[in-house]
């Protein structure tokens, strides 16, 4: 009696069991869901290009690299970000200029047409490792690096 009582059990058991996944599958199934698209920020990496320079005229860089030499000529580097026609400037841009990984300087982008740019003049300047950052509404949309000698 004690090995028939321990297989109606075992019966139970498995039907249980055998209704708890048929309910949870046909749960999945009618009630199936996918994870929503995360929007994607306002401008892609891609659409946006950062240059440093030396001197900005008629809206275009000038002197453009990413290394640079301290000296009595050099009196200010430009930070100078591009982007297509697709880009809808809809907040304030900034630039925001690092020495290593301390912060120097918060600039606004002075907007021109399809650019814009920002300056860092020669008395904040020190030579090592610099980075510029371009955001809008706290989304870092570039960041482009360069060093001072």
């Amino acid at each position: 009696m004690a090995e028939e009582y321990s297989f109606k059990r075992l019966r139970k058991g498995v039907v249980a069991f055998v209704l708890v996944l048929a309910v949870f599958v046909l749960y999945r199934i009618l009630f199936f869901k996918t994870e929503p698209p995360v929007a994607a920020p306002e401008l892609e990496l891609s659409e946006l290009d950062t240059k440093l320079c030396l001197l900005v005229s008629s809206s275009y860089p000038i002197n453009v690299d990413s290394v640079f030499v301290l000296g009595e000529n050099m009196s200010k580097v430009y930070a100078y970000s591009s982007w297509d026609g697709l880009f809808k400037r809809t907040d304030t841009i900034f630039h925001i200029w690092y020495n290593g990984s301390q912060e120097v300087k918060r600039t606004v982008c002075e907007i021109e047409g399809l650019s814009c740019h920002s300056k860092l003049s020669a008395d904040s300047l020190q030579a090592g490792l610099w980075s510029v950052d371009t955001k809008q509404k706290g989304i870092l949309l570039n960041s482009t690096q360069f060093k001072l000698r």
